[in-house]
């Protein structure tokens, strides 16, 4: 699909400005892929890839920007992302248990040996 798409900007740019160039595909297609609206893509493009305003570049930058996936925005701020983050890790934290040894038992120290009188020789 995405060799489709860059072919049809390479036919398009040539139709638009007489020529047509892999970098310059690739950079109207991220010009698209930034862009809010056709409005800004128009503009965009007007300003960085110098093309002259007319009737089809808003043909083609419209057609350009349907055709393009756009990221979506993000509703939520990155303070409330995070607050939830550590919010999740204050949970995390909390689940962690300390882990309780087995007892030990009592080392053999060397025991002193009671001398044990040996019977003296006569």
């Amino acid at each position: 699909m995405a060799g489709d798409l860059k072919s049809w900007v390479d036919n398009g740019l040539h139709s638009l400005i007489g020529m047509s160039d892999n970098i310059l595909s690739e950079f109207c297609i991220n010009l698209a892929h930034k862009s809010d609206t056709v409005e800004k893509l128009v503009h965009d493009l007007q300003k960085s890839a110098d093309i002259p305003p007319s009737e089809k570049l808003h043909n083609f930058a419209g057609e350009l920007f349907n055709r393009v996936p756009h990221k979506k925005k993000s509703t939520v701020n990155s303070k409330e992302i995070m607050i939830k983050e550590a919010h999740a890790r204050e949970l995390k934290n909390k689940s962690y248990k300390f882990i309780q040894e087995p007892p030990r038992e009592p080392e053999n120290r060397k025991s002193k040996k009671k001398k044990v009188p040996t019977a003296t020789l006569r």
